[in-house]
């Protein structure tokens, strides 16, 4: 946690030092990105001492915002992708990872899903579910709807986990 709280910081003092920016923007823009997600947004709300209710909004919001597209896009792009040959090899080798890799997601297809997208680890979100359920050809309206439910999940633990996990902690010591 040390380190992930330590890389959320240093983003934020990033940010600030680039330009100016509310402290809506950074927690929009940190749960936006791929790397981050709602689970930095969240930190570094708490971080902020930004409000709790406020800060989950805007970062469940902001974590949602791109995934339509990427859901959209990235089965043409894959393909595109396909159709050079330095690249074929690459795509169709990532293609076979997420195949191999979320066999449970192919197995429970939503529940999996949802699963993967709400879990607090690296690796696993929004944006790896959108890319998993393109990579896997999932309905779209219904891989939405779990990268969804998942990511209300996701806030719902990560809002667990910063802001009331250290208030409990500090009740029972």
């Amino acid at each position: 946690m040390n380190l992930t709280k330590e890389w959320v910081v240093r983003t934020v003092e990033y940010l600030r030092h680039l330009f100016p920016v509310s402290n809506e923007t950074i927690l929009a823009l940190l749960s936006a990105s791929p790397i981050m997600e709602l689970r930095g947004g969240i930190l570094a709300a708490k971080l902020l001492k930004y409000p709790m209710v406020p800060a989950v909004i805007i970062c469940v919001l902001a974590n949602l915002a791109p995934i339509p597209f990427v859901l959209l896009l990235a089965r043409p792009f894959f393909r595109w992708m396909r159709r050079w040959k330095p690249l074929r090899r690459p795509v169709g080798w990532l293609r076979e990872r997420i195949r191999k890799s979320h066999r449970h997601i192919q197995r429970y297809e939503m529940l999996g899903l949802i699963v993967l997208v709400a879990l607090p680890l690296p690796g696993a979100g929004a944006w790896t579910g959108a890319l998993v359920a393109a990579g896997m050809n999932l309905p779209l309206r219904r891989a939405f709807f779990a990268i969804v439910l998942g990511t209300v999940l996701a806030a719902l633990i990560m809002t667990l986990l910063a802001y009331e996990l250290p208030v409990l902690i500090a009740y029972l010591t």
